[in-house]
């Protein structure tokens, strides 16, 4: 009995002998290629991001050698150090510049080169945050609290979006992070950022990342509708209204110019509060120059069937808002301007005339004001009917 049990019990002797040799054998392979990271490391340290290099030489200053430091902790303090790097700005009520990623003292090819040493930070939630879902790497330089984004941060988007589709961390449709975890990265560069340091420097990085990200193939033009951008900057847009990044949407898609928002029936125009005059004027030239005969929205009120309960009227337009806000006279000046810039024509009158006559949507304040400026405008528009 004594010897079958014994005979039982080597093989699984064996088996134990065997599964703890495997596990040695893995963690010096392990170890050899913590050894070798280290070494790739330590060879490009002087083109890496200034807070890794900093935290390098704090390790190296802790050891009286190279040979005595453990590869795997050096790895895991510069990965932690880069992943703080990246989320210093996450959730903060005041950002500091001086913490996170920072285009006036960091490079892309410095971020690049980090990147592509410790890659798993392109998706690993940040310990500190790990119950946001949205909290990677190229999320957090564009989310704060109170839209306080870091447009020396933003910067970088681009870069990690291309490393992030290049190294595997995403899936196709996540373009690089941009899309995923519940997040979208456009919609927070769409919107406005209370930078108040330097609001028309924010608004034009915004802008030339979003031109960027266009480039690269991770923006398109049906994104602006499915993602409600424009709607997005528009009920952002104080204290900071994204004028740059509003204009170049509505070049790409002339047709949001003449979209009411889901919410109160507003156009882009309407939003003249948020913006001032000379915006207001580069909209309204947009829109003649694609929508003439609907004078670009001006006159058009609200798409919107509970104000009209609540305050027994819908009129409420461009060109009243506008006059409420920088004063009658300044307006008409601006619409004259635009009008002889876009040669409106008795004929091109004359169809807008009929169009405004003839259409609920629009005040008859556009019939009145077409008359007023041009009286022969009413012969023209009769001998066109």
């Amino acid at each position: 009995m004594d010897v079958i049990s014994s005979a039982t019990t080597k093989p699984a002797r064996h088996d134990g002998e065997l599964h703890l040799q495997l596990q040695l054998q893995q963690q010096e392979l392990q170890q050899g290629l913590d050894q070798k990271r280290m070494e790739a490391v330590l060879k490009t340290k002087d083109k890496l991001l200034g807070a890794v290099r900093i935290e390098i030489y704090q390790i190296l200053e802790q050891h009286e050698n190279i040979e005595s430091v453990n590869a795997w902790y050096f790895l895991l303090r510069l990965e932690k150090k880069l992943l703080d790097l990246l989320f210093a700005n996450k959730s903060v009520l005041r950002i500091n510049e001086d913490f996170g990623l920072n285009s006036d003292r960091d490079t892309k090819d410095e971020l690049e080169t980090t990147i592509r040493l410790f890659p798993n930070v392109l998706s690993k939630h940040h310990k500190r945050n790990r119950r946001f879902d949205s909290n990677i790497a190229i999320a957090a330089q564009t989310e704060s609290c109170y839209r306080k984004s870091n447009p020396k941060a933003a910067y970088f988007v681009p870069l990690l979006a291309k490393l992030g589709v290049e190294l595997g961390h995403f899936e196709p449709e996540e373009r690089g992070g941009l899309i995923c975890y519940g997040h979208n990265v456009l919609q927070e560069l769409a919107r406005s950022s209370n930078y108040k340091r330097d609001p028309r420097f924010a608004d034009s990085v915004f802008l030339s990342v979003l031109k960027e990200l266009r480039a690269l193939g991770f923006f398109f033009k049906e994104d602006i509708r499915a993602m409600g951008l424009a709607q997005a900057m528009l009920y952002s847009a104080k204290p900071i209204f994204p004028e740059q990044r509003l204009l170049y949407l509505a070049e790409w898609d002339s047709s949001l110019l003449m979209k009411p928002s889901t919410r109160h029936g507003f156009l882009p125009i309407h939003f003249s509060e948020a913006m001032d005059i000379s915006t207001f004027e580069a909209l309204l030239d947009l829109g003649l120059r694609h929508y003439p005969t609907e004078l670009g929205g001006l006159f058009h009120k609200r798409n919107d069937i509970l104000n009209k309960i609540v305050w027994g009227s819908d009129r409420d337009t461009p060109f009243i808002r506008a006059c409420d806000n920088y004063g009658k006279e300044a307006v008409e000046k601006v619409v004259d301007r635009c009008f002889i810039k876009h040669k409106m024509t008795v004929g091109q009158t004359a169809s807008s005339l009929v169009f405004a006559a003839t259409k609920e949507i629009v005040d008859l304040d556009a019939v009145y004001y077409l008359l007023r400026r041009d009286m022969s405008t009413l012969a023209g528009a009769l001998s066109a009917r």
